[in-house]
């Protein structure tokens, strides 16, 4: 109801900010969200894909060894900010004693990021393959799943009864002509981005099946990353946020509520 009369009162562009995370308003809604997680607690992230798949590295000029690929292009620039900043907050999960998974269509070169280079090295991630046709999508589209959790290779056994769909086609079709390696998308392969509702739901039993392991889990974490890390250069610079903070984002952010630390988490 609040939110409403937000709405009526300074339009819905301020509440779509809230939501890019890009934007200095999303990205403090985001850190403020996962400072509020608990030991044992989890976040799911999954980064615009598109500049990042074969299909889009003609355009993109991303590649193993070239992982920014063209930032000459606003777009190409946006998704390594994306990544930029949700690898930030993916150590911030990790330091707060929480598992983090983050997805990906198989195949995408986001893993050669710097700063998911760099998120590697910082602690054991496991990476795990599964297709979406397990979980009842209309497509086989293969997903790799990254988390500092090896609980997440067991998500398969909570797929949809384990059965493939019948019909389930494939996204992309891979041509070879000489050295030429062409990737060409269907009609349907934008479609195929929505989630099927039973990987959620496989996910909410994997993680609370196993809440009291996660928890312990997640204790050893949060001390493991008390320790000093080695400085690192960021894109996603926190000062223009902290600057928003002191003017008051909430104002501009209305979904942002400000709690007061703990004393464990002043310590």
């Amino acid at each position: 109801a609040a939110s409403d009369v937000y709405k009526r009162q300074h339009g819905s562009s301020l509440m779509m900010a809230c939501m890019d995370m890009n934007g200095d308003a999303g990205f403090i809604l985001a850190i403020a969200l996962v400072c509020r997680l608990k030991p044992g607690g989890v976040v799911w992230a999954a980064p615009v894909c598109s500049s990042w798949i074969n299909i889009n590295m003609a355009t993109s000029g991303r590649w193993n060894a070239m992982p920014l690929g063209r930032q000459d292009l606003p777009y190409v620039r946006d998704a390594n900010l994306m990544v930029d900043r949700c690898v930030l907050l993916l150590l911030l999960a990790a330091c707060r004693g929480c598992m983090w998974c983050l997805e990906q269509p198989k195949g995408s070169v986001m893993q050669y990021h710097p700063k998911f280079q760099h998120l590697i090295k910082t602690a054991p991630v496991f990476r795990h393959t599964t297709s979406m046709s397990l979980y009842g999508a209309g497509s086989q589209k293969p997903h790799w799943f990254y988390c500092n959790d090896p609980l997440i290779c067991d998500i398969d056994r909570y797929a949809w009864k384990g059965i493939v769909p019948e019909d389930a086609r494939d996204m992309v079709t891979v041509s070879q002509k000489g050295s030429k390696t062409t990737f060409t998308g269907s009609r349907d392969l934008k479609s195929s981005q929505a989630y099927p509702v039973n990987l959620g739901r496989a996910f909410a039993m994997l993680v609370l099946r196993h809440k009291a392991r996660l928890r312990t889990a997640g204790q050893r974490l949060r001390s493991a990353y008390a320790a000093p890390q080695t400085p690192l250069r960021w894109d996603a610079d926190l000062l223009p946020c902290v600057r928003a903070l002191h003017r008051r984002a909430s104002h501009a952010c209305p979904c942002l509520l400000y709690t007061s630390p703990s004393p464990r988490d002043k310590r």
